[in-house]
């Protein structure tokens, strides 16, 4: 209702200004901008701007190509084409996505004491569309994140909104979410040779290539047992090379846990398709979960490790999900310039 209300004063507040035959009703605004200076004299656009983003994707796309939401890691950017909005000025900017809106505004620079904004408003508003996008990941519940972790998942983004939204159907039925891992594995499987293609270019994944093109030859075989040994060993690897990245001294589980998401950094993170913060709970109670060594039961880096992991533990879910948190690991570096992608 707080949004409603905003939405109401503030676009209303505009729309009013404008001279009466061109008026527009609120139920009609697609996408607003309007900045003005500390004098109160600016520019007002209504639906008559060109909206590019720019987005990092999951897979390689040519110019034309059609490009689906699933497909999109995460905005980097979103830009009103051909504006400038001083530093100096108030901004306040409406956007859309269905029946979706996102209102931003900032009038700190109202005050005498401001000289100008201490961001970028196009990286801001990027990371804003995000969860415009992925409300279904970025607004999870406590009981929700619970339900995934109690049962060894995480929103994966290369799950797709799809599988995810059945995910979750399953945990809130007091189900365990396995019976939506058909569906995971046969897209995980459809994808593997593009994920392939990029951790072959990817630094941090240079010398754990060979070992994952077996994982992979052994996940197609379905050899889980095989697949399994190599992948958890190897995550914790792919780890340490980000914690190197970060400069850290030590390689503890607590270090290692927290790399991804220092590699990712904090400036807006908790806006990111890729919930750095969250995935470094989810590494330190699911993969590098404790266990009981007079009754171990779940694969883990240290069931593994330490040689107890029972052998029906080496199935499927493990080595799609451990194949998942790779891909996961890989998005948490800087993005590449052929991995993004302008949106029209």
């Amino acid at each position: 209702m707080l949004l409603v209300k905003r939405l109401e004063g503030f676009a209303s507040q505009v729309i009013n200004m404008i001279y009466e035959e061109s008026q527009i009703g609120a139920s009609r605004v697609d996408h607003m901008l309007v900045h003005f200076n500390k004098h109160g004299k600016g520019l007002a656009y209504l639906n008559e701007l060109e909206i590019f983003a720019q987005a990092r994707l999951r897979k390689s796309v040519k110019k034309g190509e059609a490009l689906y939401r699933d497909d999109i890691v995460g905005y980097q950017e979103v830009r009103f084409e051909g504006v400038n909005v001083p530093e100096d000025h108030a901004v306040l900017v409406i956007l859309s996505s269905g029946w979706r809106k996102l209102l931003y505004f900032d009038f700190g620079t109202m005050h005498p004491e401001v000289e100008k904004r201490n961001y970028d408003l196009w990286s801001l508003l990027g990371t804003l569309y995000n969860y415009l996008m992925f409300q279904e990941v970025l607004s999870l519940t406590d009981e929700s994140w619970e339900l995934l972790i109690h049962n060894g998942w995480f929103p994966f983004v290369g799950i797709g909104s799809k599988n995810f939204n059945s995910l979750m159907g399953c945990l809130r039925e007091g189900l365990s979410g396995d019976e939506v891992l058909p569906a995971v594995h046969s897209d995980l499987s459809e994808r593997l040779p593009e994920m392939l293609k990029t951790w072959e270019t990817s630094e941090i994944l240079e010398d754990h290539v060979p070992l994952l093109k077996s994982a992979i030859d052994r996940f197609k075989a379905e050899d889980w047992i095989s697949c399994n040994s190599i992948l958890y060993p190897r995550i914790e690897g792919i780890l340490r090379a980000l914690a190197k990245m970060t400069g850290s001294a030590r390689y503890g589980q607590s270090e290692l846990s927290s790399a991804p998401s220092k590699m990712a950094g904090d400036r807006f993170a908790q806006q990111s398709r890729i919930l750095p913060h969250k995935f470094n709970d989810y590494l330190r109670d699911v993969y590098f979960k404790n266990f009981d060594p007079d009754d171990p039961k779940d694969i883990s880096r240290h069931t593994v490790g330490h040689g107890v992991a029972p052998a029906n533990s080496f199935n499927q879910k493990a080595a799609t999900v451990g194949l998942l948190i790779i891909e996961q690991l890989v998005y948490h570096l800087p993005p590449k310039p052929k991995d993004g992608a302008v949106e029209t």
